[in-house]
């Protein structure tokens, strides 16, 4: 649970300085935030794929042994199979939350 909270706090802050350097250039405050919290969610909705389906495949696995000659066993794959899957869960959760925090911002009148 802690990961998933230092993985908001990181996320929420570099989207904050992203908006604050825009916000110094001449830009709306909130309407940066939300803008910089949507394409942040939809990158991490983009690496959870990444590390959730394409990762863990086959294709990965054929591409590893034919052309870098490693050869793992399959005790090994499993074990990083799971690891790349949790990863990929963690990183649809934080997605998950971070474009919900975009939709509650972008509701907010002002």
């Amino acid at each position: 649970m802690k990961r998933y909270i230092v993985d908001f706090v990181i996320m929420n802050t570099a989207a904050a300085a992203i908006t604050l350097l825009a916000y110094f250039s001449g830009a709306k405050l909130l309407d940066t935030f939300v803008f910089v919290l949507f394409v942040e969610s939809g990158l991490v909705f983009v690496f959870a794929g990444l590390f959730g389906f394409v990762f863990t495949q086959s294709l990965l696995l054929a591409f590893r042994r034919i052309f870098r000659k490693i050869e793992t066993g399959e005790e090994e794959w499993k074990a990083q199979t799971k690891e790349k899957h949790a990863i990929g869960n963690r990183l649809i959760l934080l997605g998950g939350i971070l474009m919900t925090e975009t939709l509650l911002l972008a509701l907010v009148p002002f």
